[in-house]
This record gives structure tokens, sequence and C-alpha cells, in this order.
């Protein structure tokens, strides 16, 4: 299938919310993300070796997301994602500090963290740097 042809498949169901995904910001939505859009980056990555279907670690894959000390996702062979690292426990999960993140980022060939958030809030930056890695501030 192309990405046009599975997409359609859906769009053909009555009654099905299909609808965009933005972010979770409290501004307008300045791009909506639409499932086309994530197939077609999908046939992107596999053409240009992004991503092996067939070769997708799925032990790895579960052993690193949502687990209790961190929530990492490996996107491609040179980024990954991760949930905001945080000193303090919340409703929903137990700290997350940055030192958990040092053996599996390692282990991955992480070099750089790049933090979205706003600075000082969840974590202290320097921890990261202390760590090896080289870390970034791209607040949004």
């Amino acid at each position: 299938f192309t990405p046009e042809q599975a997409v359609a498949k859906f769009t053909t169901i009555r009654g099905l919310p299909v609808i965009p995904y933005r972010d979770a910001s409290w501004c307008p939505s300045t791009f909506d993300l639409t499932i086309l859009d994530c197939l077609k980056g999908l046939q992107k990555a596999i053409s240009i070796k992004f991503l092996d279907p067939k070769a997708f670690d799925i032990a790895s894959y579960e052993a690193h997301h949502e687990s209790a000390q961190y929530d990492i996702t490996k996107l491609t062979p040179k980024f990954v994602a991760f949930a905001t690292p945080k000193i303090q426990a919340d409703e929903y999960t137990g700290p997350r500090l940055p030192s958990y993140h040092t053996i599996p980022f390692k282990a991955m060939g992480v070099t750089d963290v790049v933090r979205l958030s706003e600075g000082g809030v969840f974590y202290d930056d320097g921890d990261f740097v202390t760590e090896g890695f080289r870390h970034h501030a791209l607040e949004f």
C-alpha cells in the first residue's frame, strides 16, 4: 500500500474520528499532523534506511519505553526522544533523574541532549553535562 491507499481505508469508516494531532501547547495550532503525514514519514524513513521494520527490536523498545526510571524511544539511528527527566515524583510517575539516563544513552550513542521544556523546573541541565553529554536549551 502507498500512504495514500492506507489512509483511504480509514477515511471511509463512518463515524471514525480521524483528526490531526497537534502539540500540547495552549496556542492555536500552527501545524496539524495527519495520519497521512505520519505514513509518508514512515515510508521515507524506510526508504532512507532509518527504519528497517524487519529488524525493529521490540525488546529494546519495551525495555526503554515508559520504564520506572525513564521513557526513551530511539527514533532514528542518530536521534532519541525521551520524557523530561524530573527530580520530584508526581501523581503519574516517580522521579526520572538525569543520572538514570546515562547508561542507556551511552549504549545508544547519545552525545547531546536538547531540552525543550522550561529550564530549571524539572532538573538541572548540568547533571547531563557532568555525565559527559553536551546540553542544549531549545525552549518553545
